[in-house]
């Protein structure tokens, strides 16, 4: 396996950053957009030892125990979103690997990749908040993780072996290939759904990250990664101009 074969397997090096983008239950309604309100959502990532996780469940604000404990909030994503529309919070690496393979014209038992696919390791939030009455909201939160656990040689000297992911996601790809094989890629994907009414302007924990879930450069081994969601109605007159949500 050459260097530019070895290349188009790796991750690629991307910056893991944390992207909000609308997928749009409301989106090409533009003549109703006026009429449905508008919900600012708020996801905040902390990691927190498991005593600091122990102390914000025992207080009534969870939040401002953990930023009292000075736990680590990684990440706060801020949007608007119409009523009922879904929007995405992801981080994620694009991982490209080889879906199609021809021999080689040196006559070898080599087979060279022809055609690729990407996919997205990592993590990714779909948000959907609707309005109702009361000044209430539905909220729904599903978080889907997505982990690549390494490959499997498919290649007729050693079909079915796996080759297991390093530590280091610059050397995944490499280590132990052969030039013969062919290597398919194995994920595991993990998914949960959290449904609630919540008053306007509360806050939920909407869901507690598996070890592993985000790269290690950005969650340290032994923390727990939180995510908490709050969600308000937005008077008309503040919508074009939300304020920050507080704690």
């Amino acid at each position: 396996m050459n260097a530019r074969t070895r290349q188009r397997l790796r991750f690629q090096s991307l910056l893991v950053c944390w992207v909000v983008s609308c997928l749009g239950a409301a989106m090409g309604r533009a003549a109703e957009t006026d009429e449905l309100p508008l919900i600012q959502i708020e996801a905040r990532f902390f990691h927190a030892t498991e005593a600091q996780v122990r102390m914000a469940f025992q207080s009534r604000n969870a939040l401002q125990t953990l930023a009292r404990l000075r736990a680590d909030l990684f990440s706060n994503s801020s949007f608007v979103a119409t009523s009922g529309e879904r929007a995405k919070v992801e981080a994620v690496r694009e991982m490209r690997y080889p879906t199609q393979f021809d021999p080689a014209k040196d006559k070898s038992d080599r087979l060279v990749p022809t055609a690729f696919e990407t996919r997205n390791v990592g993590v990714i939030l779909e948000i959907e908040a609707a309005a109702e009455a009361d000044n209430n909201i539905n909220l729904s939160v599903t978080s889907k993780v997505v982990r690549f656990m390494g490959f499997i040689d498919y290649g007729r000297r050693h079909a079915g072996k796996a080759v297991k992911e390093s530590h280091d996601p610059a050397q995944d790809g490499k280590k132990g290939m052969k030039d013969w094989g062919v290597y398919q890629p194995v994920f595991n994907t993990q998914q949960v759904t959290t449904s609630v009414t919540m008053n306007s302007s509360d806050t939920i924990l909407a869901c507690e990250l598996p070890p592993g879930a985000v790269s290690r450069e950005i969650a340290p081994d032994g923390l727990r990664t939180l995510v908490f969601i709050t969600a308000r109605i937005l008077p008309p007159k503040s919508a074009a101009n939300p304020q920050p949500i507080p704690p």
